[in-house]
């Protein structure tokens, strides 16, 4: 005797496989997003300068002053020295010779690059 399949019992297997290989994927997704996450937790963090505070700093790296800076760009002086504090302590260093190198290696300042009029 030959039984045909219940069409009914076989969509229900088709739909319980597609569900497989979705929970499959987003379990894929979960464990990227995952390993993305330690990643970046992980990594160290770099310093942001806004686009003044590299002005500033790109200035300081071509031997200006404070004062010839705040001049330039219509600040105080103690604009200036304010802003190369916030500066310092965004790179983690004292002094305005560790400030440039520091900018220089992590790509936020170019040594020699043109002041922007």
């Amino acid at each position: 005797m030959h039984v045909e399949p219940n069409p009914t019992l076989a969509s229900l297997q088709d739909q319980i496989e597609k569900l497989y290989d979705e929970l499959a994927q987003r379990d894929d997704l979960v464990e990227r997003l995952t390993a993305e996450n330690k990643r970046l937790r992980e990594a160290p963090v770099m310093p942001f300068l806004d686009d003044r505070e590299r002005d500033i700093l790109s200035r300081m790296a071509r031997h200006q002053t404070a004062r010839e800076i705040a001049r330039d760009l219509c600040y105080s002086e103690a604009t200036i020295r304010k802003a190369l504090k916030v500066i310092y302590g965004k790179l983690d260093v004292g002094r305005k010779a560790d400030a440039i190198v520091e900018a220089w290696k992590l790509g936020l300042i170019e040594i020699g690059e043109p002041i922007a009029a």
